[in-house]
């Protein structure tokens, strides 16, 4: 079976920067987001921008040593994901942009979709132990695609936790198994919601933005439609059920 190695140096920021809790991480990462946007806002030339230059300055934010390239297909929206090379080691990330009917190269219309991909990219390189979790399940010999297609499908959608179908989808893992996809999806909400978080903080800077055609209604911003904060506790006690459960077996 192939082994995955993550590159640290070519995947995450180091531990000297990247530290603190989890919490200040991820409010560190959606900083460097806004601090990204300003650099966009000031690098669109006609409202486009190439995808080499996108990532090149993607790359640049972070300090140039973590590698960002893309994805030469287009696709319905964007995504970002970890690059692997021939030798099943991760070493850096490529993005996936939304495609542009018109021309080879990225709309600034798109710019909210494009931060929501950057958001993701800055989460992960600030908290390397969301990715480690994952490779772990993989060399493990467990399924971690399948638990991110259930998120994603169960989890990550509006309104709340079918419990009834998260308890059939635990059932059938071992208990290791099932604490650790409890804890990528807690990992997963957390990120989840740090998206959700900085769409709403730029959502609100545009509205203060003068001379702007899109308005966003307070209404959309205050919106809790994805209840991520209570999902998180549902899954954190279900994660500690698990956990407890372990430690009795020892």
């Amino acid at each position: 079976m192939v082994t995955i190695k993550i590159d640290t140096k070519k995947s995450f920021l180091p531990l000297k920067i990247a530290k603190g809790t989890v919490k200040e991480r991820l409010e560190n990462a959606r900083q460097m987001n806004d601090a990204f946007h300003e650099i966009l806002k000031k690098d669109f030339v006609e409202s486009e921008m190439s995808r080499f230059r996108f990532s090149k300055l993607l790359q640049k934010s972070a300090g140039n040593k973590i590698p960002v390239t893309y994805y030469d297909e287009w696709s319905k929206t964007s995504d970002i994901r970890h690059l692997v090379n021939e030798n099943a080691t991760c070493k850096g990330y490529f993005l996936i942009f939304p495609k542009n009917a018109y021309s080879d190269k990225v709309k600034k219309t798109d710019m909210k979709e494009l931060l929501k991909m950057t958001q993701k990219y800055f989460n992960d390189i600030w908290n390397p132990k969301f990715f480690r979790r994952v490779i772990s399940m993989f060399n493990k010999g467990e399924n971690p695609l399948d638990a991110e297609q259930f998120f994603e499908k169960e989890i990550n959608i509006i309104g709340g936790i079918n419990k009834k179908k998260l308890s059939q989808y635990l059932k059938g893992l071992s208990l290791e198994e099932k604490i650790d996809t409890l804890q990528l999806f807690r990992y997963s909400i957390q990120k989840a919601e740090n998206i959700n978080q900085f769409n709403k903080e730029y959502m609100r800077k545009i509205n203060r933005t003068p001379h702007t055609d899109v308005k966003y209604s307070e209404r959309a911003i205050e919106a809790n439609p994805y209840q991520y904060t209570e999902k998180l506790e549902f899954i954190e006690a279900e994660l500690l059920k698990a956990l407890q459960k372990a430690r009795t077996k020892k």
